[in-house]
């Protein structure tokens, strides 16, 4: 396996970890306006309702890499380098971030020490790739 493969392997781990702890803290917020929900429905509006949609740009990424890593011929580091950079739009605090999920990322790396550690990861994951 290819250095570039394992490192597109390691940052599409680190999202997803990022992407579990981004949903557990959109579970609370939704259960404390609609009340509890059961897990079938809330994955259900993770996908059709508005007020998740900010976490759907990091779905796709997650999507995009795991896809970039299963593919049977080579990674070419301009698809590297692309996936990198979307990731870093909505995952670098910014005063000019205009991505939906940036501004609530954002606020949450202020809010949670879980999300901290995971953005830790998900830097480390990207000089990785960056090597």
């Amino acid at each position: 396996m290819s250095d570039l493969r394992k490192s597109i392997e390691g940052l599409a781990e680190a999202l997803r970890e990022l992407h579990r702890e981004l949903v557990m803290i959109a579970r609370v917020e939704f259960e404390a306006t609609r009340g509890a929900v059961p897990a079938g429905l809330f994955v259900q509006a993770l996908v059709e309702d508005p007020s998740l949609q900010w976490l759907r740009p990091l779905s796709v990424l997650i999507i995009e890499l795991e896809t970039l890593a299963e593919q049977e011929e080579p990674i070419e580091r301009a698809d590297a380098e692309r996936i990198a950079k979307e990731v870093e739009l909505h995952v670098t605090p910014s005063a000019s971030s205009s991505s939906a999920l940036a501004r609530r990322y954002e606020a949450l790396l202020q809010e949670s020490p879980e999300v901290v550690v995971a953005h830790g990861r998900v830097r480390t994951a990207l000089s990785a790739l960056r090597r």
